[in-house]
């Protein structure tokens, strides 16, 4: 019975990413959800895009290392990225039709958001 709990937890979480994301559809959103994902994990894939083709295995091996950390289980890396963006979307980029904090922690509930 908790296994199930804690596996509909995890499906209704990944399922408010899955709508806070498809919510970051302009322009602004996507570029803040790209910068978001570059400072995280973008920069691992270079160094083992760049160690591949140089044949470095340190820098294979390193962004390698990375890339698995974040892949693991019970890292918050989507979490953080989301999070990331939302801030760069709101803050930095100034997009008026990002969400509100009310709306995100509405959507975590999981009631539907109207307008935005």
């Amino acid at each position: 019975m908790k296994m199930k709990n804690l596996l509909n937890k995890v499906i209704n979480f990944f399922k408010f990413l899955w709508e806070l994301v498809k919510s970051m559809g302009t322009v602004k959103g996507l570029i803040a959800l790209s910068l978001s994902f570059m400072l995280y994990v973008g920069w691992a894939i270079a160094l083992l895009v760049i160690g591949v083709i140089v044949s470095n295995g340190y820098l294979i091996s390193l962004g390698t290392g990375v890339i698995l950390f974040w892949a693991g289980p019970f890292t918050p890396m989507w979490l953080l990225i989301i999070t990331t963006a939302v801030f760069i979307q709101r803050v930095m980029l100034r997009d008026k039709k990002a969400k509100s904090k009310e709306d995100i922690l509405k959507l975590l509930k999981g009631d539907k958001v109207n307008g935005k």
